[in-house]
């Protein structure tokens, strides 16, 4: 018996110096992933005139708006996968501190990943701790707000299914999003604090002003008000939403578990799925769930530890192939042929 205990916490002593290692943050690390992601955008923001002023030449005129179209989906697509890189980013600087001032770590991200889109970092931390504390229960935000909408009581019919992510693409279900990410947003608070739940600061309401001066003075200095609408503003608030839906039905909802603290799934994803859907490793969500400390970049490692040394971790895991693709997705399980009554 002793020494079946001393084998146990030795094992125990062995994943927690394991653990230890993987939660360590690398500044370099989120600094490289904001440069890149707002590398793509700029490259985006100055190719795609140049582009459509080359193929606006173009003789034929149905050639002419095929061809813009097609590099209009080529940019639009890349600038949907970087807002929704950002929101990932936001997610992690709920968690982990890359300046060991707090404050000034929320000042960084707030400026680069939240404020474009329309976010702040204390004010999605609010909840997201709740989140994680009350995961799937009354008591979690989330949870409590996905049951008040049926849009969100899956699974569904396919018809029901193509319905809301056709709505959601074009924007049609803008005021249900606006519903969910308002308690998460600094703009709504702009001119007046909240009562409840998430407080605005003088500090970032400053900040913000300051970031919409900046961004409006940039749109106007090159007259990029027209791009600045089709390349940034409908990515963010209508063509990312089918993707952040998808991502979110994967993570909590429809799910039979003994506990709520694996109240969630893991998916495998292509790299298409990394880009749109689940990017940063967020498709690692059970493991984040229960060591929201290691990063992103160190899940792939954690889950394959978790995987080979944890049992009740094998027997739990809701484990899928991928999002959108073949009998094993998610996106198979939520949707039926007909309705079930």
């Amino acid at each position: 018996m002793n020494q079946q205990k001393k084998h146990i916490d030795n094992n125990q002593s062995a994943f927690l110096a394991q653990l230890k290692s993987l939660s360590k943050v690398s500044k370099a690390r989120y600094f490289f992933e904001v440069a890149k992601c707002w590398s793509l955008i700029i490259f985006s923001c100055v190719a795609f005139p140049i582009i459509c002023t080359t193929l606006w030449q173009t003789e034929n005129i149905v050639l002419r708006l095929a061809s813009i179209g097609g590099v209009y989906l080529v940019f639009a697509s890349i600038l949907t996968a970087q807002a929704h890189a950002f929101g990932i980013l936001v997610h992690e600087a709920t968690h982990f501190k890359v300046f060991a001032n707090r404050e000034l770590s929320d000042l960084f991200f707030n400026f680069t990943v939240a404020f474009p889109i329309s976010l702040s970092i204390k004010g999605y931390r609010y909840e997201h701790q709740l989140h994680h504390i009350h995961t799937n229960t009354e008591k979690d935000p989330y949870w409590a707000s996905m049951q008040k909408d049926k849009d969100w009581h899956w699974p569904k019919s396919r018809s029901e299914t193509f319905g809301i992510f056709i709505k959601d693409f074009f924007g049609i279900n803008g005021d249900k999003w606006a519903k969910i990410t308002r308690p998460w947003s600094p703009f709504f608070q702009l001119f007046k604090t909240s009562n409840h739940g998430y407080q605005i600061t003088w500090k970032e309401r400053i900040q913000l002003i300051t970031f919409i001066i900046i961004i409006g003075m940039t749109v106007a200095k090159f007259n990029f008000g027209f791009y600045f609408f089709f390349l940034w503003v409908l990515p963010v608030f209508a063509y990312l939403s089918p993707f952040v839906r998808m991502r979110s039905i994967s993570e909590h909802l429809n799910i039979n578990t003994e506990s709520n603290k694996y109240g969630t799934r893991h998916v495998d994803c292509s790299w298409i799925e990394k880009q749109l859907i689940a990017p940063f490793g967020i498709n690692y969500h059970l493991a984040h769930h229960l060591y929201p400390s290691v990063p992103y970049y160190n899940l792939p490692k954690l889950h394959n530890l978790l995987s080979e040394s944890d049992s009740v971790y094998i027997e739990q895991s809701k484990l899928y192939k991928s999002y959108l693709f073949g009998k094993n997705s998610v996106l198979a399980e939520m949707v039926i042929k007909q309705k079930q009554h």
